[in-house]
């Protein structure tokens, strides 16, 4: 069993990799790290679709709270983690195009005190002012 562990915050980056690995037709899990950030971030996955599409276990974890370990020792319990036959016509990049633009949903609001801040300090003046 391939055990994909990918940066959540950064999916769209990682997903080659894992259609990549996924394209060896083995029994493979996901696992979305970092889900607290994307959250933070005013992100949300679609964590079933994800599956869905991929055809594989897709679990949400957050590592530095362990959270989702026990679900990874559930699926990986599991003696039933079958290889469901993957193949595209598509290009890993169009299929990554594909992918996102069905799971992830972005949330105008995000982290607003980020977007604040960020703004203050990288201002040409202000910014200057503020580190002198």
């Amino acid at each position: 069993i391939y055990v994909c562990v990918v940066d959540a915050t950064n999916l769209h980056l990682h997903l080659s990799l894992v259609l990549e690995i996924r394209a060896l037709n083995r029994p493979m899990l996901l696992v979305l790290n970092m889900m607290d950030e994307v959250k933070k971030r005013g992100i949300s996955i679609d964590i079933n679709k994800l599956s869905e599409l991929l055809g594989i276990p897709v679990i949400e974890a957050v590592a530095v709270k362990t959270k989702g370990v026990q679900d990874l020792l559930n699926q990986l319990d599991k003696k039933n983690l079958f290889v469901t036959p993957y193949h595209s016509d598509l290009n890993h990049f169009d299929q990554i195009k594909n992918i996102t633009k069905q799971v992830i949903l972005k949330n105008d609001n995000g982290d607003a005190r980020t977007a604040f801040l960020d703004k203050i300090f990288l201002h040409p003046v202000l910014g200057l002012a503020i580190l002198t």
